[in-house]
């Protein structure tokens, strides 16, 4: 029963996958009152109306690895990585996402992970990507 209180959210037991995780937020993007606020929390207000639903996608495919969600336009490349449990990394997360990221142009960049406060890699994270 404990577990289930740190797990706790209107989706337990209804989305049981990182796959389905990763489509409900897509899904929830294609609506503005959600999608809106969502990227206020990484890019500033002002900028946030260059980004539409259609520059949304899931598990797209690049040579370092397949990125849950991604907002790709002229003006932006955000990649987002969604874990609802204590799932591992891969080899490609967060290296070559970075990697891939770092060799985008002209572009602002974003590399995102969506994971649980007690995220059993939580700490490697903060390490990698402020190191």
């Amino acid at each position: 029963m404990d577990e289930l209180k740190t797990y706790r959210n209107i989706f337990l037991n209804v989305v049981t996958s990182e796959n389905l995780m990763t489509e409900l937020f897509r899904n929830l993007l294609s609506f503005k009152i959600f999608r809106e606020p969502f990227i206020e929390l990484f890019i500033e207000r002002d900028k946030v109306k260059r980004i539409d639903f259609d520059d949304i996608g899931s598990q797209y495919f690049t040579a370092q690895g397949i990125p849950d969600l991604i907002v790709i336009n002229e003006d932006y490349e955000i990649f987002i990585e969604i874990k609802i449990g204590n799932t591992s990394l891969t080899d490609n997360q967060p290296d070559g996402y970075l990697q891939y990221l770092k060799d985008v142009k002209n572009k602002e960049k974003w590399m995102i992970f969506l994971i649980p406060k007690d995220y059993m890699q939580l700490e490697y994270l903060k390490s990698f990507l402020s190191g």
